[in-house]
This record gives C-alpha cells, structure tokens and sequence, in this order.
C-alpha cells in the first residue's frame, strides 16, 4: 500500500513546499537559544564527532520505540513498507506543525488542514494521534520540543512502535524532528541544522542511508537566500520521502 492513496496525501509534496517557503522568515528567531555560545554551535555542527554527548536525556533514556506488542493486530491494509511511510510523513507533520504553530494563528486553514492531516495518518497506523506542540516559553521553544517528542504524552510513538515495529516509531521521530529543523534551516545560512545530535542519531537508527539524510545536516551555503535554502531543503526532504514511497530506502 502506498501513501500515494492514503487521505490527504495527495497534497503532500505542495504543501511541503508552500509551507516551507512561507515560514522561512519566521522561522529565524527560533534558533538564537541553541546559536548563542560558538563552542556549542560548533559542537551542534559535528554530531558524528560527539556521538551522544549532544543528545538530552530525556533522547538517550526515552524507551519508546522499545514497546512492546499491545495484543492488537496491525490493520491488514498497511503494509510494514506503508507503516514506515506513513510513520515518517505523521512525524514530519507534527514538526511542521511545531513551527507554524508558533508564528500563525492557530485557526489558520493550514494549521487545521495539518492536525486533519495528521489525524488521517493516525487513523490509517490504528494509533492515537499526536498532541500538538504548544511551548510554554518560545525562547525555550527548541529543548521544549525535544522534550515534548520523547514525553510523547499522546503514546502516538509508542503505539506506532507496538503495532508496526521499532523502525517505524524511529521514523516517526526522526520525522518529528526533521520536520521542524526543515522550516528553521532556511534563516540558518551557513549554519547545520538544528537538532542535528536527534536527526543523526534517530537517522542511524533506520535503514536509511546516509546519503539520504546526511545533506540535511550539513551546512547551508553562507552566500544563499533563505528561499534558496528553503527550496533545497525541500529537495533534500523530498528526495528521503520519495525513497520511502517506492520502497528503495535501503530497507530488506
């Protein structure tokens, strides 16, 4: 089964795209917390060269993806490949959403039309579908998320890891933070992405190469304009998300 059939699905690929670009300027102030001090930006650059040092705790104790089975079957219509699919797009959603959420009216039609989105994917996976992400103090925003990703309040992540396996609830956070590092990346010229220490370690995790994700953490051109980061990111975003959809992300 593939996403290409799923609900809302079809308006994947634009919305990505509209989203993304809309939200590039707003997006700048999210970052100034995590860029302040030089030695941290430098050690957020290089997250294969500080392994987990970078990951909070609550990232390196959080046992989600390690749930167990909950006596209930997968639904017979999702394929394991549909899972993982559908696993990563709902996470990436909820990081998407994370963002515009903190610069747009929270009855905004692309907001509604994201939690609908989201909640369409949810029912597909047979999982509760996640909270969303509202911080309590937007200059914390950044490690507020992190901390909301592995509380995972909804148990969307431990649900989806029940049903439908470990890698799949890896994707959904690898998604979840993807999604939000997507819409900051583009005020961030010359810079790596946030959440690089998250995005490495959840993306190691997976079956996903590394030339499928890595572009996603390295450094911006310092001379681009945040459209033309935006519309990079997006390729980079698209270029995982297609592997995933035709099945030729590296998984058996």
């Amino acid at each position: 089964m593939s996403l290409g059939s799923t609900p809302g699905s079809g308006r994947f690929r634009s919305a990505l795209v509209v989203v993304g670009l809309t939200l590039a300027v707003a997006s700048t102030y999210v970052v100034i917390e995590l860029l302040a001090i030089g030695s941290m930006t430098w050690m957020l650059g290089r997250p294969d060269v500080m392994g987990t040092l970078l990951l909070s705790e609550a990232t390196r104790s959080s046992t989600t993806c390690d749930a167990g089975p909950v006596g209930r079957t997968p639904p017979s219509a999702v394929t394991p490949l549909a899972a993982r699919q559908a696993s990563w797009q709902l996470g990436l959603r909820l990081g998407m959403d994370a963002v515009g959420r903190q610069y747009t009216d929270p009855t905004s039609d692309a907001l509604l039309e994201g939690v609908r989105g989201m909640r369409d994917i949810a029912t597909l996976l047979a999982v509760p579908a996640p909270e969303v992400f509202v911080p309590q103090q937007l200059a914390n925003a950044n490690t507020e998320f992190v901390a909301f990703v592995e509380a995972d309040a909804s148990r969307t992540g431990q649900q989806v890891a029940a049903l439908h396996g470990t890698e799949a609830c890896t994707l959904y956070k690898l998604g979840a933070f993807w999604g939000y590092a997507s819409l900051v990346r583009p005020a961030l010229a010359g810079s790596r992405a946030i959440f690089a220490a998250e995005l490495q370690h959840y993306a190691s995790r997976t079956s996903l190469p590394a030339s499928l994700w890595a572009p996603m953490l390295a450094a911006s051109s310092a001379d681009a304009s945040q459209e033309a980061i935006a519309r990079e990111t997006v390729g980079i975003t698209m270029q995982l998300n297609d592997a995933l959809l035709q099945g030729d992300d590296g998984a058996p």
